[in-house]
Order: C-alpha cells, then sequence, then structure tokens
C-alpha cells in the first residue's frame, strides 16, 4: 500500500515543475505573440508621417542688375549688411545722363519754337490768300474791262494781253499761297486747335526727355526687397554693361524649406499637410511648417544632362521630388539662412492597414490560447 502510495505521489508534478513549465509556455508562446504586436503597432504608426533629412533651407535670391552702362561712382553697402527695402546700393557717374537730359531738354524747347514758327507762317499764309483773292477780283474787272474796249477798237492788244498776264500770275500766286497752307497744317498735325503737347514732334521730343530723366533716376541702383547683401560685383570706378549681375540680395522675408522626398513617399502627401522642421544649426529647436506644394516634375528633368532610359542597360533608380513648405513660425535670436541643412517630419495623417493574413492571426490567438491544454491542465494544477 505504501509502494502503490508513493508511486502516485511520484507520478503527481510538484507544484515547482509545474511553474517551470508553465513559465517555459507563456514564454514560447506570448514572447513571439508580443513581438508581433509590437511589430504590428510599429508597422501601423510609421505611416502616419514621412521623414526625410534631405531638406533645405531656401530664400528668394534677387540677383539685382544695372538698366544702362556707366561708370561706378561709389558703392554704399557691403557684403553681409542688412538693407532696407528702397535703399541705395551703388551710384553711377550721372554726369553723362545729366548732359542728355539737358540735350533732350533743348531739343523740346526747339521743336515747340519750330511749331510757334509754323503757327505764325499758317496765319501768314492765310493772309496771303485773301490778299490774292482780292487782287484776282480786281485783275479780273480789269481784264473784262479792257476786252469790252478792245472789243469796242479802244484799247489795244497789247494792252488786252498784259491785263490777262497780271491774273494768271495772280491765280498762279494764290494756288502757291494755298498750297503753302495746306503743307504747314500737315506740319502742324492737321488740327491747329490741336495742343502742341500732342504734336508728334513734340511727343517724340517729350519720349526722347522721359527716357534721359528715367536713365537718369536708374544712377541709382535700389534694393528691390529689404534682406542682406550677399554679394557685391563692382567696386568704385569700375565701368558695368546694363543687365549684368552686380549684386546679390538674400530676401530673409521669403524664406521656404525645400525637401527632396523619394517618389514612394509622397503616396499620401499633400499640400496643406502640416511638418515639422528642425536644422542642423539649431539642432533643439523645432520649426511648424506646412506643406506649400509639390514640384511636377523629378530634379533629373531639370538636369543640364537629363538620364536616357531608352538605352539597353537601364537601371530603376527612385526619383526624388522638391516638396516645399512654408514656414509658419520664427525663433527670437535664431535666424534660418538660405542654404541650411534641415530635417522633415511631415504628417499625413494616414495609417497603414495590416494584411488579411495578419489579422486573422491575431484574431484567432485567444482562441488558440484557450484551446491548449497544457494550459488547462498547468491552471488547474495552480488552481489546486
Amino acid at each position: 500500500m505504501s509502494e502503490v502510495t508513493g508511486a502516485v505521489a511520484n507520478s503527481v508534478p510538484s507544484p515547482r515543475s509545474v511553474l517551470k513549465r508553465l513559465v517555459r509556455v507563456v514564454l514560447m508562446i506570448f514572447v513571439p505573440i508580443a513581438v508581433v504586436l509590437g511589430g504590428a503597432q510599429l508597422y501601423l504608426n510609421s505611416g502616419g508621417t514621412i521623414d526625410t533629412d534631405n531638406a533645405y533651407v531656401k530664400a528668394r535670391l534677387h540677383n539685382i542688375s544695372s538698366e544702362i552702362d556707366g561708370r561706378v561712382l561709389s558703392v554704399k553697402v557691403q557684403e553681409n549688411e542688412r538693407v532696407e527695402k528702397g535703399q541705395v546700393l551703388l551710384e553711377l557717374d550721372p554726369e553723362p545722363f545729366e548732359i542728355a537730359k539737358r540735350a533732350a531738354e533743348a531739343n523740346l524747347a526747339s521743336i515747340r519754337q519750330e511749331i510757334e514758327s509754323k503757327h505764325s507762317e499758317y496765319r501768314r499764309a492765310s493772309i496771303n490768300i485773301d490778299l490774292a483773292k482780292k487782287r484776282i477780283a480786281y485783275l479780273k474787272t480789269q481784264h473784262d474791262r479792257k476786252k469790252k474796249l478792245r472789243a469796242k477798237g479802244v484799247n489795244s492788244a497789247a494792252q488786252l494781253d498784259e491785263a490777262t498776264f497780271l491774273l494768271r500770275i495772280a491765280e498762279q500766286e494764290l494756288y502757291a499761297a494755298e498750297e503753302t497752307k495746306r503743307k504747314l497744317l500737315t506740319d502742324l498735325g492737321g488740327d491747329l486747335d490741336t495742343a502742341n503737347t500732342k504734336h508728334p514732334s513734340v511727343r517724340r521730343a517729350l519720349a526722347i526727355l522721359d527716357q534721359a530723366l528715367l536713365d537718369l533716376r536708374r544712377t541709382r541702383l535700389l534694393a528691390p526687397a529689404s534682406g542682406i547683401v550677399a554679394k557685391i560685383n563692382p567696386e568704385a570706378g569700375e565701368g558695368i554693361e546694363a543687365m549684368d549681375p552686380i549684386v546679390l540680395l538674400v530676401d530673409e522675408a521669403d524664406l521656404w524649406i525645400e525637401a527632396n522626398l523619394k517618389e514612394t513617399k509622397l503616396t499620401h502627401v499633400r499640400e496643406g499637410q502640416f511638418a515639422e522642421v528642425t536644422v542642423d544649426t539649431y539642432p533643439d529647436e523645432v520649426w511648424q511648417a506646412i506643406v506649400d506644394s509639390i514640384a511636377p516634375a523629378t530634379g533629373a528633368e531639370f538636369a543640364l544632362l537629363p538620364p536616357q532610359n531608352a538605352s539597353g542597360n537601364w537601371v530603376k533608380v527612385v526619383q526624388r521630388l522638391p516638396v516645399r513648405m512654408t514656414v509658419m513660425d520664427t525663433k527670437k535670436g535664431l535666424s534660418l539662412r538660405s542654404g541650411m541643412t534641415a530635417s522633415v517630419s511631415i504628417w499625413t495623417g494616414h495609417k497603414p492597414r495590416l494584411p488579411s493574413v495578419i489579422k486573422k492571426a491575431l484574431a484567432l490567438t485567444d482562441q488558440l490560447l484557450d484551446r491548449l491544454p497544457i494550459i488547462k491542465k498547468a491552471l488547474a494544477i495552480v488552481q489546486q
């Protein structure tokens, strides 16, 4: 009887061994499940943001050039100096342009005097026409009288011929006076009531004067916006040509972030999404930004030598597209400068879905645990 009791006692596992087996089973089952669940959670949470460190601070750059040729008289600013909109950057020698202005003014005055003179000639021509008409009327009367007297034999033929000749001369003088008047009217623009400022010659002279005044104003090169002078090329005394860039101005008021994202990460990026930006210069500071626009083409499309993918040795390469983001806030004492490298996190709000196989596996996990007999047995022993 004692032997049977001992055998039964030996066949019953001790609570310590049961606990070890239970721990082993738990580790074998729950640890992989925890890993799977943790990986799934990480996967689900990772889709909401798009991160990249291929980003840079950009600013609007003004390549300022002169619109006229000239010699630099003085440079008013230096590199890295902050300037305000409308501030004088440099001055060109104004003397040649002042001479051109005085010449244009003299030309305008001369044309106006010429027009006034033509008005006087026109009035004189009108008077001459009236006198010629009166003289013709008188000579015609004399001619008719002498013609009648000649018919009666009172006058000689020479007297009649003289009267006819004088009448023809007067008629030619009238025709010449009328032609002179018509020419003067044409020279005056066809309308005597038109103001001198509307005369074609005056308008042309005014345009020349306006151009001279404009060139004179252009001798002072002004800043088109507030910013910092990054580079200035000429020195005092140097000659410059029109449209050659001479000053590079960085507009600090127009800053943005340009992130070059892989095309595979742009699936859920949209305009208006929020982003966080950190720059390498200030690693502990975060700027808030918003997606402004996405480039219509990849960077390779704007390369000097675009890739030719029609060749036989083509290799697929993931392309990048520039994404422009507007910085929403500023940091006191911290300046973002063009060209700084940055890191960007864009919140897309998209949450990826698990594949159906993983979903089913997670759903059956509870059922599997309930059906394992060893766990049920271990739990029963522990409860005893």
